[in-house]
């Protein structure tokens, strides 16, 4: 996931973006409730999708 690189790389800069931080922190929560919610169904069909576009 994109949004968690961000977050990782956010976390690790010497001069930290509170807000920027706490906003992809909420983005990342709302991202796993999601998949809580809706399970990982979607998420497999985009991975399949992906993968069966670069195999052909």
């Amino acid at each position: 996931m994109e949004i968690t690189d961000l977050l990782c790389r956010a976390l690790q800069h010497k001069s930290l973006d509170i807000l920027n931080v706490i906003n992809l922190v909420s983005i990342t929560k709302a991202l796993l409730q999601t998949l809580r919610e809706d399970g990982f169904d979607h998420l497999l069909m985009n991975v399949k999708l992906i993968l069966h576009t670069v195999r052909y």
